[in-house]
């Protein structure tokens, strides 16, 4: 005698019960697979840059190397871990040479170091701009002076 199907022996009130657990288990499935797809497409949103103090607060912005100006260190957190992705102006010119992204000697914070490029003039902010946004509580001011 052949086994009959069990969703037609039962009443109908269980069988459709055991449509919707079948139902809900696909669904749950696609969600998990959705779920997945979506941690491991979507890069994790990057937090603003905190800058929290730098090194020189004024100085020249010629006759250092390649007829830049000083060299300025900024220090702070989620800076990020590639220079490519860091834009910098200072006083609103665009920094070129950038130097230095990583851990300062304490490894509490980020370190970022870069030039002051020629033609910077007056007094402004130096505004660092990630992909998380940017932070722009620094001044700096140009100032004629000469670098040994």
């Amino acid at each position: 005698m052949p086994v009959p199907n069990i969703i037609t022996v039962l009443p109908k009130s269980i069988a459709a019960g055991a449509n919707v657990a079948a139902n809900s288990a696909i669904r749950l499935k696609a969600l998990l697979v959705v779920i997945v797809m979506f941690l491991f497409a979507v890069p994790a949103f990057a937090s603003a840059p905190v800058c929290m103090y730098q090194d020189v607060q004024s100085g020249p912005a010629t006759g250092g190397e390649g007829g830049g100006g000083v060299y300025v260190d900024v220090y702070g957190a989620n800076f990020g871990s590639s220079l490519s992705a860091v834009t910098i102006t200072v006083n609103g010119t665009t920094v070129t040479n950038k130097i230095y992204l990583g851990a300062d000697n304490t490894g509490n914070r980020q370190q970022l170091g870069f030039q002051v490029p020629s033609g910077t003039t007056g007094s402004g902010n130096i505004v660092i701009t990630t992909p998380g946004g940017s932070c722009s509580n620094m001044i700096f001011t140009v100032r004629a002076a000469s670098i040994y």
